[in-house]
């Protein structure tokens, strides 16, 4: 099995998800470009989902690795 790689803080995969949607309802409604509401829910959704299922995920593999 190959070792498990944990990483923390701005490395992580979840940050870099959220850290973007956060850029991206900020930079919403600019002279670049503008996302109807119901997308950015979306997004936020999946980003949601996924930073909960890497945490679910990454809760798991910690305790198996005290066992």
């Amino acid at each position: 099995m190959n070792p498990t790689v944990t990483r923390g803080g701005l490395k992580t995969s979840e940050f870099i998800g959220f850290a973007g949607l956060f850029i991206l309802i900020l930079a919403n409604g600019s002279d670049f470009f503008t996302i109807e509401e119901s997308m950015i829910t979306l997004y936020a959704g999946v980003a949601t989902a996924y930073g909960a299922g890497r945490t679910v995920l990454k809760t798991s593999i910690a305790k198996k690795a005290e066992e």
